[in-house]
């Protein structure tokens, strides 16, 4: 039997290492499991002189490659514009701010990104969605050909470690508290709020550091900062289905968030971790918890248990292409 060919399409920039990083994953574990592809690169921040050269530039992709799925790792544009001139099954994986109302991006933009999310979510073959709230996010109508796949987590790569190596490794401080948070949007992720909690939690634990991580941080370096720190902060207004979660659970990592995506799902019945409504005294009591008591989580073995691997992932988008094709 031949190996399907997929056309997967990312926004963003091939060179820019941290652009859609868990998609670049997944689809290295997918071409380990023997699927064959190419991956095109769409430059989301069009205006109407240039819109003209990216549709050449995917139609003749298309017509060299002649892929047997088309799969937009994103919505909004990206899924819109991978819907023209195609001739296959199309896929669309749908990751949480594409469906998500997300008011910080603009008005015009949040708006008619959701609107073009919805357009090509209609015109999909099989639809991807990385939780159960955001296939919610779907007219019931649509959400029949959607299936809840998350993001894998590579157990190789994102597994404990002595804290004090990986402070080591960072330079940091061996006496200080860590409250790791990811601000890749600061809006949506609400570093206001972080910000805030931090001042809480220093007048209790006089020793405590918020330390942003900004976006722009090596991907293969987010793993000594997970184990240097002592908890992860989660504060979202909306979330698909944060990786920095599993990540976290990976390595053991105590965790503080608020009900979003499928982080109740994720960190249910997890030791040491924290299921709190976005408040920020709430928050910022269970950091002091988690810091007082000292200990780990058990975020590993569950992780396992509910299958998250990104092996086993893979395995789920490979069979999704075979039904497909099939």
């Amino acid at each position: 039997m031949r190996k399907i060919k997929v056309l997967w399409i990312l926004p963003g920039k091939e060179k820019d290492a941290g652009t859609m990083v868990f998609s670049r994953r997944q689809i290295s574990d997918l071409k380990e499991k023997g699927i064959d592809g190419e991956i095109l690169y769409f430059n989301t921040y069009l205006n109407i002189k240039s819109l003209k050269n990216e549709f050449s530039k995917y139609k003749k992709f298309i017509n060299n490659y002649s892929p047997d799925i088309v799969h937009s790792q994103y919505g909004t544009i990206t899924s819109f514009l991978g819907l023209m001139f195609r001739t296959c099954p199309y896929v669309i994986t749908f990751q949480g701010s594409d469906l998500n109302k997300t008011p910080s991006d603009g008005i015009f933009r949040d708006f008619f990104g959701r609107k073009l999310s919805l357009f090509a979510a209609k015109k999909a073959d099989k639809i991807i969605c990385v939780s159960e709230s955001l296939k919610q996010r779907l007219p019931d109508k649509l959400q029949a050909k959607a299936k809840i796949i998350p993001f894998g987590v590579d157990f190789e790569h994102f597994r404990p470690s002595i804290i004090f190596d990986a402070r080591n490794h960072l330079a940091w401080k061996a006496n200080e508290k860590v409250i790791l948070f990811n601000s890749n949007n600061p809006k949506v992720k609400r570093l206001d709020l972080a910000i805030k909690i931090e001042k809480i939690v220093k007048k209790t634990i006089s020793n405590v550091r918020l330390f942003v991580l900004e976006g722009k941080t090596n991907p293969e370096d987010i793993p000594y900062y997970i184990n240097a720190s002592n908890v992860l902060l989660l504060c979202s207004d909306n979330e698909g289905s944060p990786t920095m979660i599993k990540e976290a659970m990976a390595c053991n990592l105590p965790i503080v968030a608020n009900d979003v995506g499928d982080v109740a799902e994720r960190i249910r019945d997890v030791e040491n971790c924290y299921l709190v409504n976005q408040d920020v005294d709430e928050m910022a009591n269970a950091i002091i918890q988690t810091l007082n008591s000292g200990k780990p989580s058990n975020g590993r073995e569950l992780l396992q248990f509910q299958n998250l691997s990104n092996k086993k992932v893979a395995s789920k988008v490979k069979e999704l292409y075979e039904e497909i094709i099939n």
